[in-house]
């Protein structure tokens, strides 16, 4: 899962990177829900904003990940949680779980920001080489969310097994 997490990060700051010269010095960067123009930014101001925001949240994510062993249990919800601090093997599949949990929000996170990326190029050039429609993206993204938000709670919320 980390190696995924590094190529969709790394695709989201090179796609930024690649589009950088063709934008124009002025952008529009916020759509109406109709998908017209309503909140612009000169681009000397979105690029390094827009990649400050995509690396700050990976860094906190990634924080997350690798710090997780150092919050104090009594700050950690789960469900069946005596059973998952019961012993030191159980924690240690607890974290495994919940890493894989920041992982994959983190993945989400940079595959938003790609599309992004991605959006705000297309609405700012004459003839993009492939374009989505605004809504259909924000839908195609509320359906990920869905998606997300399933696998984590599969991958986090895993009935403990009974003992015998």
């Amino acid at each position: 899962m980390a190696l995924v997490w590094v190529f969709v990060f790394l695709a989201a700051v090179g796609y930024l990177f690649f589009i950088q010269d063709a934008l124009p010095d002025h952008l529009a960067v916020h759509f109406d829900i109709n998908g017209k123009p309503n909140g612009f930014q000169n681009k000397t101001d979105f690029i390094p904003g827009f990649l400050g925001f995509v690396v700050l949240m990976n860094g906190i994510f990634l924080a997350l990940v690798l710090g997780i062993k150092y919050i104090p249990v009594a700050l950690i919800n789960i469900p069946w949680k005596k059973y998952w601090f019961a012993t030191e093997e159980r924690k240690a599949v607890a974290f495994e779980k919940l890493r894989m949990v920041m992982s994959l929000v983190g993945i989400f996170v940079c595959v938003v920001m790609l599309f992004t990326d991605h959006l705000i190029y297309q609405q700012n050039m004459p003839n993009p080489e492939s374009a989505f429609p605004i809504n259909g993206g924000v839908a195609v993204i509320l359906v990920l969310s869905l998606l997300v938000i399933a696998i984590a709670i599969a991958i986090a919320i895993t009935k403990p097994p009974t003992e015998e």
